[in-house]
């Protein structure tokens, strides 16, 4: 009896072993097939673009930004888009065969389509001051456009040691226009002033308070602190950018909800910062011995305490000016 369960117990195994072997080559077969006919279908697309002079051929679209494996969009005349995609190894060589098709017959209803990175790089062409305006353009006007230009944007995209200055200048013409010219330091600082008067007038105003960090950074370039030769130019920056600082925060005070905040302090306290240490500020030559090795304005910008404690000392120097103009 128990023998013939052994050999009964056999049999059964022996079947079940077969079926899964079955089943898996059924599987592998059909795989083969679908790729296959992949492979079939592409090269049947690229028979068709190759010898198709005459025939109107489907407006491909092709993403630049996505190697040719991942995405080839065939467009035909009723406008119903065919899309082929994740397309396997094997069919590779073909897609690079459809390519040099396309670029062979250069036809007007074959478009391409530039990566995301290309359009950026267009639409900020567009951006640009034309040359020629470049060159006669008031330095007045030249800093209204520069802190006015939507591309200020790259200056604050990443926390960069210098404020974003460098990449801003990289984006668009008018900074390096700028910070070249003779007279900026002085005009940069005189709008300063003015929009300092501004604070609640046109607090509600488009990009209005962007004015500020994009001055302050301006100011903070070594480009302006060099034009700035006198010491009481150099105070007033301080002064000046204290002022600003408490005037925002005033009028959010006032305001159900901020409207400056202080996302941007950093910005301040960097300009602060740059122009103690050019007056040979002790207290702040002191503080920044204990965070050079932390990388500071070499390798990160500040942080908000940091922040904090820099402006708490631009507004202790500005009682110290005060003080002194008061004896």
């Amino acid at each position: 009896m128990e023998k013939r369960n052994s050999v009964i117990l056999i049999v059964a195994l022996s079947v079940s072993v077969l079926i899964l072997a079955t089943v898996a080559l059924l599987l592998k077969q059909r795989q083969k097939h679908e790729i296959w006919n992949q492979h079939d279908n592409l090269q049947v697309n690229t028979a068709k673009i190759e010898t198709s002079e005459k025939q109107h051929l489907p407006e491909m679209a092709i993403a630049s930004n996505t190697s040719p494996i991942q995405r080839y969009t065939l467009q035909n005349d009723d406008k119903e888009l065919t899309e082929i995609k994740h397309l396997t190894p094997l069919v590779q060589h073909d897609i690079l065969k459809v390519r040099e098709a396309l670029e062979k017959f250069k036809r007007p209803d074959l478009k391409y389509l530039p990566s995301g990175p290309e359009r950026i790089a267009a639409h900020h062409k567009t951006l640009q001051i034309p040359g020629e305006e470049l060159a006669t353009l008031p330095t007045k006007a030249l800093v209204d456009k520069v802190a006015a230009s939507s591309l200020f944007v790259m200056m604050i995209v990443y926390p960069d040691a210098d404020g974003g200055l460098e990449r801003y200048a990289q984006s668009f013409n008018g900074v390096k226009v700028l910070l070249g010219r003779p007279d900026a330091a002085k005009v940069i600082l005189e709008e300063y002033n003015q929009i300092c008067d501004q604070i609640s007038e046109r607090a509600l105003e488009q990009q209005f308070t962007w004015r500020f960090p994009i001055m302050e950074v301006l100011l903070s370039s070594k480009e302006m602190i060099k034009q700035l030769t006198d010491v009481a130019l150099r105070e007033q920056v301080i002064i000046s950018i204290i002022k600003s600082v408490e005037a925002r925060a005033k009028y959010d005070i006032s305001q159900t909800e901020p409207v400056y905040g202080e996302a941007t302090i950093e910005y301040s306290a960097l300009a602060i910062a740059n122009y103690l240490d050019s007056l040979n500020s002790s207290k702040y030559q002191h503080w920044f011995s204990q965070k050079r090795n932390t990388g500071l304005f070499t390798e990160r910008a500040l942080t908000y305490k940091e922040s904090r404690e820099v402006i708490d000392m631009g507004a202790e120097y500005v009682q110290t000016i005060k003080q002194g103009l008061n004896k």
